[in-house]
C-alpha cells in the first residue's frame, strides 16, 4: 500500500481536517461494510488512518464544501446540510437532505466536496459515498449513484456528464439526466479531489501518487504522471498546461497533451489547495504557512508571504487584491505583483477550510463554525455574518 510513503506534516495541527475524514470514514465503514466496501478498501483506509492518527488526534467530521453561486442566491454547506442562502434577506433555507419524505431517510454524514450546478439541478457529492442529483425547484432527489467509498472531492459537470472521484479509488462518469454510470476508471488508491475537464479530456489525481489524463467520453487512459507521494489537490488546466500540488510538497506544471513535467517547485510542506492560475501566474498556499507566487511558464518564484497558519483554502484575486485565508481563519490582503501586505491578518473568529467565492464586488467565506461571511475584498472589512445554523 502506497499510503505509508506519505510523510506526516512537520506541524502536527495541519492534518486535523484529514483526520476528521478518517473518523467519519470509519463510521461509514461500520454501517455499510457488509454490503458495500471491499476488503482492500477497508485495509487501505485503516492503514492510512493509523498513519495520520500518529500525526494528530482524531476529531469528529465537520464538512467544508465551498459556497456556490446559483440563481436566487448561494448554496453553502454546514456539516451534513446543503443550504440555500438569500443574500438580500439573509434567510437560510435547508435544501438537502430533505427534512421529511416518504422514501428512505438520507444521511450524507458530511459534505466535504463542493457541489456542481446546472440550470435546474445541483449534484451533491456526500461522505456517505453517494452522488445525489437534487432538483432545485422541487427540492427532491432526482437520482442517486452509490459508490464504494466516501466522496471527499467535489463534482465536475461537462456537457451532459457529471464526473466525481471516490475513496473507493474510482473516477465515475455519470449521465446528468438519469444518473446512470457511463464508465468508471480504477486508480490504485483513494481520490480526494475534484476532477478537471478540458478539450474532451478529464484529469484526476489520486493518493496512489499519480495524475491521470483520461478520454472524457470513454475513460480510456491517455497518460499518467507519478509524484513522490499521494496527490490530494485538484488539478487546474490552463491552456496547454496542467497545474497540480502533491503531498510530496511540490507544485507541478505538466504538458496537458503528453503528461511530461514542464517544471516543479518545492515548498516546505504539503500542497493540498487548488492552485489559482491567472495572468501567467500561479498562486498556491501550502501547509508550511506560506503562499507562493510562481511564474506559470517557468515555475520561478516571484515572491512568497509568510502566514500565521497552514493554508487549506485556495487563494482568490478580487478587486486587485490577492486574498488568502489561512486554516485558523486569518484573512490577508496582498499585492498580487509584489506580495506587500495591504491589510491583515484579520481574524475571522473560526477555522476556514473551504475555498472563498467571489460574487460581484464581494467575497463569501464559509467558516467551520457554520457562518457565511460577506467581505469587502479591497479592505477586508466584514459586511455581514450569516448564521447557517439558523434555517427558516
Amino acid at each position: 500500500m502506497r499510503v505509508a510513503m506519505t510523510r506526516c506534516p512537520e506541524s502536527p495541527d495541519v492534518s486535523r481536517e484529514t483526520s476528521q475524514r478518517w473518523k467519519a470514514g470509519a463510521s461509514l465503514r461500520g454501517q455499510r461494510l457488509a454490503r458495500r466496501l471491499r476488503l482492500w478498501s477497508l485495509t487501505t483506509m485503516v492503514a492510512a488512518g493509523f498513519l495520520l492518527a500518529s500525526c494528530v488526534g482524531i476529531a469528529s467530521p465537520e464538512g467544508w464544501a465551498s459556497p456556490l453561486a446559483v440563481p436566487g442566491g448561494v448554496l453553502a454547506a454546514n456539516e451534513d446540510k446543503l443550504l440555500l442562502v438569500d443574500l438580500d434577506s439573509g434567510k437560510v433555507h435547508r435544501l438537502f437532505p430533505p427534512e421529511d419524505g416518504d422514501g428512505e431517510k438520507i444521511d450524507p454524514i458530511a459534505l466535504y466536496g463542493t457541489p456542481v450546478v446546472d440550470d435546474d439541478r445541483v449534484y451533491v457529492p456526500a461522505y456517505d459515498g453517494t452522488l445525489y442529483a437534487v432538483d432545485l425547484e422541487t427540492e427532491t432527489v432526482a437520482w442517486r449513484l452509490e459508490t464504494d467509498g466516501p466522496l471527499i472531492g467535489g463534482a465536475t459537470l461537462s456537457g451532459e456528464t457529471v464526473y466525481v472521484g471516490s475513496s473507493d479509488g474510482k473516477l465515475y462518469a455519470v449521465d446528468a439526466d438519469d444518473g446512470k454510470e457511463q464508465w468508471s476508471f480504477l486508480t490504485d488508491d483513494e481520490i480526494w479531489s475534484a476532477p478537471a475537464v478540458a478539450d474532451s479530456v478529464v484529469y484526476v489525481t489520486s493518493l496512489d501518487h499519480r495524475v491521470y489524463s483520461l478520454d472524457a467520453a470513454t475513460g480510456q487512459i491517455r497518460w499518467t504522471f507519478t509524484t513522490a507521494a499521494g496527490v490530494g489537490s485538484p488539478p487546474v488546466v490552463v491552456g496547454e498546461q496542467v497545474f497540480v500540488g502533491s503531498l510530496d510538497s511540490h507544485m507541478y506544471a505538466l504538458d496537458a497533451a503528453t503528461g511530461e513535467e514542464i517544471w516543479s517547485f518545492e515548498a516546505g510542506n504539503w500542497f493540498l489547495t487548488r492552485p489559482l492560475v491567472a495572468g501567467g501566474t500561479v498562486y498556491a498556499g501550502s501547509l508550511d504557512h506560506k503562499v507562493y507566487v510562481l511564474d506559470a511558464a517557468t515555475g520561478e518564484l516571484r515572491w512568497s508571504h509568510g502566514l500565521e497558519a497552514p493554508v487549506r483554502a485556495s487563494p482568490l484575486l478580487a478587486g486587485g487584491v490577492l486574498m488568502v485565508v489561512d486554516r485558523e481563519g486569518n484573512l490577508y490582503g496582498l499585492d498580487p505583483a509584489e506580495g506587500a501586505a495591504l491589510y491583515g491578518p484579520i481574524w475571522l473568529e473560526s477555522d476556514v477550510l473551504a475555498d472563498p467565492l467571489l460574487l460581484g464586488d464581494e467575497v463569501l467565506v464559509s467558516t467551520t463554525d457554520g457562518k457565511l461571511l460577506r467581505i469587502d475584498p479591497e479592505t477586508g472589512r466584514r459586511l455581514e455574518t450569516i448564521d447557517l445554523r439558523e434555517t427558516e
